[in-house]
């Protein structure tokens, strides 16, 4: 659609089964430079030559902005930022009487808190660059009651900090978000689900796949300039399905 320049892109939380899908989407763009901010590594399909990988734990504030200052020093720039930081604690697929205080304040800060100080220190208003964006990676339980009290209540936190992002950074930086359904990956396939049963209560009968997540963020960043405060469920129909 447009002629790219050299361009950063920061995705956080890319060496998941969606992030890898995320990062390996953008690897393959010319003139472009990916930085991976995780804390674990990269699966093998994601070392390309034009990929970095950052380890920090992003709930800790002091890592973030040690990260940011050490971009800074390099002259790194970021055009775009998608961030998928998050998931469902252990503790929370209990009842909201039972989840460990820490565990509610530690979800928190992985699922929403992060997301607020890595736009704050990777994204400044005052950077210069052209057409800049931010996609947050929320879930469509933040739209329906799933039976995870605390996690959808920072991935709802997410869409509201999308629509006032979206308002208080314009014009110069879109900001939208993408909500997954299920999706299996490795992570999820630990998590105490009927996968047979939710298959078949999707509209589609099917999950979406961490390619068709990577193909919406690649739309929001680099098909469109247009779009902005907006909300992209990627779920094959299953928040919907009335099955």
């Amino acid at each position: 659609m447009r002629v790219m320049e050299q361009q950063y892109i920061c995705i956080v939380g890319g060496s998941g089964g969606i992030g890898a899908a995320i990062v390996n989407q953008y690897a393959k763009l010319p003139n472009t430079s990916v930085v991976v901010i995780d804390q674990k590594p990269l699966a093998n399909e994601s070392l390309a030559e034009n990929v970095e990988l950052i380890q920090i734990d992003v709930t800790k504030v002091s890592e973030i902005i040690s990260a940011a200052e050490g971009f800074q020093s390099r002259d790194v720039h970021f055009s775009h930022l998608i961030s998928l930081a998050g998931g469902a604690l252990h503790n929370e697929w209990s009842k909201l009487e039972l989840i460990p205080d820490q565990t509610i304040e530690d979800s928190i800060k992985l699922n929403l808190v992060s997301h607020i100080l890595l736009t704050k220190y990777l994204m400044r208003p005052e950077d210069i660059t052209t057409d800049r964006s931010i996609v947050f990676v929320s879930s469509i339980n933040a739209l329906k009651s799933y039976h995870l009290t605390v996690y959808s209540a920072a991935k709802a936190g997410l869409l509201g900090l999308t629509r006032e992002l979206a308002g208080s950074l314009s014009p110069g930086i879109r900001v939208n978000a993408i909500l997954p359904g299920t999706i299996e990956t490795p992570r999820t396939k630990k998590e105490p689900k009927d996968f047979d049963s939710l298959k078949r209560e999707t509209l589609l009968e099917r999950f979406a796949k961490p390619e068709d997540v990577a193909a919406a963020c690649h739309f929001l960043t680099h098909l469109t300039d247009a779009i902005t405060g907006a909300e992209i469920v990627v779920d094959a129909g299953q928040s919907i399905s009335t099955k």
